[in-house]
């Protein structure tokens, strides 16, 4: 499957629109991507998501504003946690259900600031396109909580676990009745 269509496959397919540009605009750049993906249900659509994004970010043009929670997401798959980071407030602002999939996923890493993150905007009330997507997807959930947990176990064991936010973030799942 070529570069275009590893993206594109990445959203549901009836947002194929929404998603060219962006998708485009990241081929362009020069970009490649981890052979690895993972593949869940967005509103009971099948999706793929590449684990890694490498391309120089900086080479991306601005897009529309449209485009640019779809490129958020893209972003949140990269390489560098620092460009991950930057990307997640546009993704954690979106309410649309294919955004749900990308920050999902950034809670079962490392990078404990972007776990802060996620758990600030999460502090009032999870997401309902969050909360449908973990409903709709059980065997992810399991699997994130086994990354926040050996994650926790091999890099933050000195953060108390009742206070790692990795913990607290599926426990907020799981009081919405999400998990």
């Amino acid at each position: 499957m070529n570069l275009a269509a590893r993206l594109a496959g990445a959203f549901p397919a009836e947002t194929a629109g929404l998603a060219h540009d962006p998708v485009r605009m990241i081929v362009e750049a020069g970009a490649t991507l981890s052979p690895d993906s993972f593949d869940v249900s967005v509103a009971g659509r099948p999706v793929s998501i590449p684990e890694r994004l490498y391309v120089d970010a900086g080479r991306l043009p601005r897009p529309s504003r449209v485009e640019s929670g779809v490129l958020a997401c893209l972003l949140t798959r990269h390489h560098d946690g620092y460009v991950r980071q930057r990307a997640l407030d546009s993704v954690l602002a979106s309410q649309a259900p294919w955004a749900a999939p990308f920050i999902v996923r950034l809670i079962g890493e490392y990078v404990v600031e972007i776990l802060d993150e996620i758990e600030a905007a999460f502090e009032r009330e999870v997401s309902q396109p969050v909360r449908e997507f973990v409903a709709e997807n059980p065997e992810f959930v399991r699997l994130t909580k086994a990354r926040v947990e050996s994650y926790w176990d091999c890099y933050h064991r000195h953060i108390p676990r009742e206070t790692y936010a990795g913990f607290k973030l599926l426990a907020r799942l799981e009081r919405a009745g999400a998990a």
